[in-house]
């Protein structure tokens, strides 16, 4: 069971598309997020299925806590752990599901969600 919280500090989050409910926690009890950098309105801090909408970033300077849209900003934290000193994003781990690495599309290959990478390759998105 990941939890909700990595080794390191961060968050472990699952991303989810947000087509059916799924609350605020994953089954392995880590945190449900709903990637909502593409929403230009408002949305607020909870997307209609439950999960937290969030908005990834790489930012390097100090962020307010939420996206101009209402979405918490979260950066990676898989590597950088959770020690920062000013806010650039709640650091988080995914556990499963994609917010950070080269831009793709999402497909849908034979019922199988996929992310198809820029460079080509592809990546099951569960």
């Amino acid at each position: 069971m990941a939890g909700s919280f990595a080794a390191n500090g961060s968050w472990n989050v699952t991303v989810v598309t947000g087509s059916s409910a799924v609350g605020i926690f994953a089954t392995d009890g880590s945190i449900n997020v709903f990637n909502a950098s593409a929403i230009n309105t408002p949305v607020g801090a909870y997307h209609a299925s439950g999960a937290l909408n969030v908005v990834p970033t790489s930012s390097s300077t100090f962020l307010p806590l939420r996206h101009p849209n209402g979405s918490l900003y979260v950066t990676d934290g898989s590597s950088s752990g959770a020690g920062i000193l000013l806010n650039r994003g709640q650091p988080v781990t995914v556990i499963s599901g994609a917010l950070f690495g080269p831009p793709g599309f999402l497909l849908l290959v034979d019922g199988v969600s996929r992310l198809l990478l820029v460079d080509g390759s592809s990546k099951i998105i569960l």
